[in-house]
């Protein structure tokens, strides 16, 4: 069944951590982390990386905690339904386009939009879930780099910011978030999301 720990992909907001880089205008752009949503099919996901036994999910909260996960639908939080097309018309309309026609977008300095996705090396989910999300992105024309990493060097890598953006697993001790304020809270060190 359900666990109560979901899977989690993010974005390192962190500006001090992107100050310089020519990427962070895209990067850090909440169109494009809604893009990155858009392309992803969720249900696809599902049965390849668990084989069907997985639920998708739109937040950090798993549907088998039943007190605290928000109800379908729900206003907390945006669900953007599996739609390359739309995916594709946005990041146009964020002037990443594919100037050279090699499949991969690039922004207006050039650069290609590619980021690095780190996560746990030897968790064959995990593996299997950060293939899956470069494979959805490269048919919108974002170039994704797997980087697997073993967990201590994860961890410090997450903990210093130094990343483009994680796909792991937060296992909480409690599925009433009282119990878990350090990683609720915005000024708690396991609050990953800035």
């Amino acid at each position: 069944g359900l666990s109560f720990d979901a899977d989690a992909f993010w974005f390192n907001l962190k500006v001090e951590a992107k100050a310089g880089d020519p990427r962070r205008a895209w990067l850090q752009h909440v169109e494009f982390r809604k893009v990155v949503s858009l392309a992803v099919d969720r249900t696809a996901f599902a049965n390849a990386v668990f084989l069907g036994a997985a639920e998708p999910v739109w937040g950090p909260v798993s549907p088998s905690n039943k007190t605290w996960y928000p109800p379908v639908p729900s206003n907390a939080i945006d669900r953007h339904p599996y739609d390359p097309v739309r995916a594709r018309a946005e990041l146009t309309r964020m002037n990443l386009r594919d100037t050279n026609g090699d499949g991969t977008l690039e922004d207006g300095s050039g650069a290609a939009v590619r980021f690095a996705l780190v996560t746990q090396k030897g968790n064959t989910a995990l593996e299997k879930g950060a293939a899956f999300v470069r494979d959805e992105l490269k048919k919108v024309g974002i170039a994704v780099d797997v980087v697997p990493l073993e967990v201590g060097a994860l961890v410090d890598r997450m903990t210093k910011g130094d990343y483009d953006a994680l796909y792991f697993r937060f296992l909480t001790s409690d599925t009433d978030p009282a119990m878990n304020l350090d990683f609720w809270l915005s000024s708690g060190g396991a609050h990953v999301w800035n």
